[in-house]
């Protein structure tokens, strides 16, 4: 589909591989956490850290969302909204082994309560907060002494920094991974300009669907 080019094969895509290979540096037999699993970046890494051999948990906004993200080959994953003793209590069910590696696209609470799984010596890839984007009193970390006494290694990285030097390999990568069947992916597309305001408002508040929003334009509108 064209609407790859930004998505699976853009930005997004390239965001989830710099974060579990380079960043997370994820390894076969090691706990990967991915939050909001059903989003654009969300399907991604976590389909590659399974490539990698990896055993992978998600969280996501809907019981629609959980079930999507399973069907991606995640080994667990769970409604972080209705779970019924919070989230630290939902991963330490869910990680029985703690966390290893933590692909960041929350921040906030679950951030907080990842510290407290974390196994010693855990990679947290930072790309993402959109759990405070709109908040006027932004969580407050309570845990993050943790980091500390687990020698944890927290790092924030922004995608323009890794291209275009990365993108090769990863289009090499997923291009392969494609052919073969091994990865699947799906976007949320909006059709028309008139909707991207009421899209963009969704997209915020997790109301968009699953993947990246796409905006369709119409045919009379393409050159």
């Amino acid at each position: 589909p064209l609407s790859y080019a930004v998505s699976l094969l853009g930005m997004p895509g390239l965001t989830a591989y710099v974060g579990i290979v380079d960043i997370g540096k994820a390894q076969a037999g090691e706990t990967v956490y991915i939050s909001s699993a059903a989003g654009p970046l969300g399907q991604v890494a976590g389909q590659i850290a399974k490539q990698r051999g990896c055993y992978v948990v998600g969280s996501a906004g809907s019981d629609d969302k959980v079930d999507f993200v399973l069907s991606l080959g995640y080994d667990a994953a769970f409604n972080y909204k209705t779970t019924p003793d919070g989230i630290q209590a939902a991963l330490e069910t869910h990680c029985p082994k703690g966390i290893d590696v933590y692909f960041d696209n929350v921040g906030g609470e679950t951030l907080d309560a990842v510290f407290m799984v974390m196994n010693k010596g855990a990679r947290l890839a930072l790309c993402g907060m959109i759990s405070t984007y709109q908040s006027d009193d932004p969580y407050r970390l309570g845990n993050m002494f943790m980091a500390v006494r687990k020698t944890a290694t927290m790092t924030g990285f922004v995608i323009y920094d890794h291209f275009p030097q990365k993108m090769p390999a990863y289009i090499s990568q997923m291009g392969q991974w494609l052919a073969e069947g091994k990865i699947r992916y799906q976007d949320a597309t909006v059709e028309g300009l008139d909707n991207l305001p009421e899209a963009f408002i969704a997209m915020l508040s997790g109301q968009h669907g699953l993947g990246k929003c796409v905006i369709a334009l119409p045919e009379a509108a393409k050159p």
